[in-house]
């Protein structure tokens, strides 16, 4: 489920912000006892000076219960410092257009099963949807 995937990021975060394994055990039965009765250490008290969003981020992934956790992965880059993950989608593209977005409208692909939401939000930005496998920007860049 989205829940346990998020489950799963949290404890990537974890271990990529802290060095460590959220939880270490000899054994899975182990492993599983502690992810459903403890708490790993507060990522904070193992790394001096982590931002307070990141660590807040991490262990709300890895609360016990499904409903406490983020609703989406786009909500956990959103918390995260400078998680304005369409921004920094938008920035990307315009650099590599070599100017700012604003001088055209931008095509966008919608991706999966996600489609009619992708194009919604592409929509509601001004951008024109292409087919898939196509972007471009209708200055012919």
């Amino acid at each position: 489920s989205i829940k346990s995937d998020l489950y799963s990021l949290g404890l990537v975060l974890y271990e990529l912000f802290t060095g460590k394994a959220a939880f270490e055990a000899e054994s899975a039965l182990e492993l599983l006892r502690m992810q459903t009765q403890t708490t790993p250490t507060s990522p904070s008290s193992l790394v001096d000076g982590l931002d307070p969003a990141v660590e807040r981020v991490i262990l709300q992934c890895l609360e016990k219960e499904p409903g406490e956790r983020p609703r989406s992965a786009l909500a956990v880059s959103a918390a995260l410092p400078g998680g304005d993950p369409l921004a920094a989608a938008l920035a990307a593209v315009s650099g590599r257009l070599g100017r700012p977005l604003s001088e055209c409208s931008l095509g966008i692909v919608g991706v999966g099963n996600c489609g009619s939401r992708t194009e919604r939000v592409a929509r509601a930005l001004g951008m024109e949807v292409v087919p898939p496998g196509t972007m471009y920007d209708e200055c012919g860049h």
